[in-house]
C-alpha cells in the first residue's frame, strides 16, 4: 500500500527524509501524522510517499469521514518511522499520479452518472485537439445546482 504526506516546506520533507517523521497532530488523542491515499499537494508542492508492506495493520488509525472521496489515516510517527518506507515523489511522478488520479475520478463520476460525453446536435461525440468533451449529465446538474444554493 501506498499513502501520502505533503510536508509543509522543503525543510521538513529533508529532516523527515534523515530523521524520520516527528508527530504534527493530535486526533482522538492520538499524536500522529496525518496521510491520505491520495495525492493532496498541490503544484509546486513537495510529496512523500510511503510504501507500507501488506501485512502491516494500520486500519485502527483510520479515519472515517462520511463522504469523503478518499481514505485517510492518522498514525503515530514511531510507526511511519519502523514500517513505512517514506521517498520523495519527483514533480514529473506527481503530475503522472495527478492525471491518474483525474482519470480516476472521471470514471467515478461516470459510473454514478454524473459525468458524460458531450455529443453534438447529431448524436456524435464531441472532440476537442482529439481528446473527448465531457459535461455534466442532468442528475450532475442538479447535484452541482443543490451545492450552490
Amino acid at each position: 500500500m501506498k499513502l501520502y504526506y505533503s510536508p509543509k516546506t522543503t525543510e521538513e520533507t529533508h529532516t523527515i527524509l534523515r530523521d524520520g517523521f516527528i508527530n504534527d497532530l493530535k486526533y482522538n488523542g492520538i499524536s500522529c501524522i496525518y496521510l491520505a491515499d491520495t495525492l493532496a499537494a498541490k503544484q509546486g508542492e513537495q510529496l512523500l510517499e510511503i510504501s507500507w508492506r501488506a501485512e502491516i495493520d494500520i486500519s485502527p488509525f483510520e479515519i472515517f469521514a462520511a463522504g469523503a472521496r478518499w481514505r485517510e489515516w492518522c498514525v503515530p510517527a514511531d510507526i511511519i518511522n519502523q514500517y513505512g518506507k517514506p521517498r520523495q515523489l519527483p514533480e514529473s511522478a506527481l503530475e503522472q499520479a495527478r492525471h491518474g488520479s483525474i482519470i480516476e475520478t472521471r470514471k467515478e463520476l461516470v459510473a454514478e452518472g454524473l459525468l458524460e460525453q458531450a455529443k453534438d446536435s447529431h448524436g456524435q461525440l464531441l472532440y476537442r485537439d482529439g481528446k473527448p468533451v465531457w459535461r455534466l449529465t442532468k442528475k450532475g446538474r442538479a447535484i452541482a445546482q443543490q451545492i450552490q444554493e
